[in-house]
């Protein structure tokens, strides 16, 4: 298996659903106000539920996730091959996600519960739960993120029961989709 993943997001625009709290938190932390070179100009631009983006190459769709924190399940075009992969971030099981990833070679799914399923159905999912949704979606790559260390290994072996082709991605790993 040979993927390969490369997004270079532009430092001067933000895309998505709640980033000036997030962004002022940040600041606060970073103390911006004692050390102003860590501030940086910036553009937020707010994307809702539903909602698609285009980018210099790259089409993006978006749909609801199911979160404490309101937060988006991106799905990732490459407008001239026409590859895709989606990114859930935090979320429990939710069966909508599937039908937003169809046509995806790779979803990259939480699983904060390891191999259990979840019984928070308002945070997050077990890789059991995003095995199942990357078995609705037709999925062939699953990569589980968010996964405590201690469970990675049962987590992936129950995910590879359902979707073979389940892995950890590695820090710095390049991920290329036909």
């Amino acid at each position: 298996m040979y993927l390969k993943v490369i997004l270079q997001p532009s430092p001067e625009l933000l895309y998505g659903v709640m980033l000036l709290p997030v962004v002022d938190l940040a600041y606060s932390l970073l103390q911006v106000d004692r050390f102003p070179e860590l501030k940086f100009t910036f553009e937020v631009i707010p994307v809702s539920p539903g909602e698609s983006l285009e980018l210099s190459e790259l089409h993006v769709d978006t749909c609801e996730t199911i979160h404490p924190v309101q937060g988006l399940c991106y799905k990732f075009t490459d407008k001239r091959t026409q590859s895709s992969f989606v990114y859930t971030g935090d979320t429990a099981f939710h069966p909508p996600i599937a039908k937003h990833a169809q046509g995806a070679s790779l979803l990259i799914h939480e699983a904060s519960h390891g191999p259990n399923t979840s019984s928070d159905r308002y945070a997050h999912s077990g890789s059991l739960e995003a095995a199942k949704i990357a078995q609705l979606a037709n999925i062939q790559w699953l990569a589980l993120i968010h996964c405590p260390e201690s469970l990675i290994q049962k987590a992936l072996d129950v995910a590879r029961q359902i979707v073979p082709d389940t892995f950890l991605p590695e820090d710095g790993q390049t991920i290329e989709i036909p």
